[in-house]
């Protein structure tokens, strides 16, 4: 609760106690930083940070953002090389990739045919 000198709450934070929801922006962020510090799917992680990030940017806020947009398309860029480090390494070969099927939709992997009429 945030409390002012006069001891009423700020107008956000009442609003925010009343709605008792919480923004999905918030939500996002957290997974979105999991995952990347998780090096859970990286790539597609590191772009939807930067589609947050350039919405805040355009909302009008300062800071860091653009440097951080910055940072999330130098890990774009290194996709490929960043999976080695994380989770993908365990996680990209099962599921696969747009360019590779994975283990676990690949048939002939798996030594089962398609069902023929």
């Amino acid at each position: 609760m945030a409390i002012q000198r006069s001891g009423r709450r700020s107008s956000t934070a009442s609003a925010l106690a009343a709605s008792g929801r919480r923004s999905p922006s918030r939500l996002g962020e957290v997974v979105i930083g999991i995952c990347l510090i998780l090096g859970l799917f990286t790539g597609i992680m590191a772009f939807l940070g930067a589609v947050l990030n350039f919405s805040f940017v355009f909302a009008g806020s300062t800071g860091v953002n653009p440097a951080m947009i910055l940072v999330s398309g130098l890990i774009i860029l290194a996709w490929r090389n960043a999976g080695w480090y994380g989770l993908d390494r365990f996680v990209l070969p099962r599921l696969g990739t747009p360019w590779q099927r994975g283990e676990l939709f690949d048939r002939r992997a798996r030594g089962t045919q398609p069902m023929t009429s």
